[in-house]
């Protein structure tokens, strides 16, 4: 409850960088970079200063594989929206419900053993986890208020979720390298059904969530015409894409800069693994 307390709830809950690298522990584990992963917190955390960014219902993120992008956005931002409000619900989804499950448990572990986490926000923990919603599959941390929807549920993708609207849905790896060598080979039926699935997310959210209900896609793309760019199209609109220049001046002086772009309701990041000649994380 001291000065310091306060101080370092109140940035776990606002500096996503942060919260990942140093209350989570992710730091070393990734490992994290402000050169590779500072604006790319910005971006998740709707902290870029562009308004067409941050207010954007629907983003995507395309990195390269080993980004450490599950980590941040399908772990560490799917806490932070907990740490600011409990009673927020989020629904994660994954190609294979297994990894789904494997990101829950992670976040799991962390209420359940992360002493530095568990220190900041002791009213979040519930005092006997056999108590509560505690499965493979949905948790549920401490709330001030009930609601039917768990603090953090898991799906596979192509999954059917009835009878609850989550606030924010992660949809992680939609795809994966099986789906893109059917579509080089012709067939294009997994693709097809993962696009139709996609559209279905979009009636589950909770209308009423604050500041408003959103979904984020991440992933690598694998192939022209992929899940990725469906998304990009279906949310576009036929719009011509508006870019913006974020810029963040790195540890050693050097100002980046990084390109990001809305199109539609759809608020793009994406990086490519070699830049400059050189890898970009």
């Amino acid at each position: 409850g001291d000065d310091a307390w306060k101080s370092y709830r109140h940035r776990a809950q606002t500096d996503l960088y942060f919260l990942a690298s140093a209350v989570l522990g992710y730091g070393q584990l990734v490992p994290m970079t402000p050169g590779a992963h500072a604006l790319l917190c910005k971006f998740v955390a709707r902290q870029t200063g562009v308004p067409a960014l941050d207010t954007a219902k629907y983003r995507k993120i395309e990195l390269a594989r080993g980004w450490g992008k599950s980590t941040i956005v399908t772990r560490a931002y799917a806490m932070q929206r907990l740490l600011r409000d409990p009673t927020t619900a989020i629904l994660i989804a994954n190609e294979k419900e297994q990894t789904a499950v494997d990101f829950l448990a992670e976040i799991k572990g962390q209420f359940e053993t992360n002493q530095f986490l568990r220190a900041l926000f002791p009213e979040l923990i519930p005092a006997d986890f056999k108590d509560t919603t505690w499965s493979a599959t949905r948790i549920i941390l401490n709330r001030p208020n009930p609601r039917p929807e768990p603090s953090i549920a898991v799906i596979g993708v192509g999954g059917t979720v009835t009878g609850a609207h989550p606030d924010c849905i992660i949809v992680d790896d939609a795809i994966s390298r099986a789906a893109m060598e059917n579509a080089r080979a012709g067939s294009w039926d997994i693709m097809h059904q993962v696009n139709r699935w996609l559209h279905q997310l979009v009636p589950l959210l909770n209308p009423n969530a604050k500041p408003f209900p959103e979904i984020i896609a991440i992933g690598t793309r694998w192939w022209y015409g992929d899940c990725y760019e469906h998304l990009e199209e279906h949310f576009g609109y036929g719009e011509r894409p508006t870019k913006y220049v974020l810029r963040l001046k790195l540890p050693s002086g050097e100002v980046q800069q990084i390109m990001c772009y809305r199109v539609g309701d759809l608020a793009v990041f994406r990086r490519p693994a070699i830049e400059d000649g050189k890898s970009a994380f």
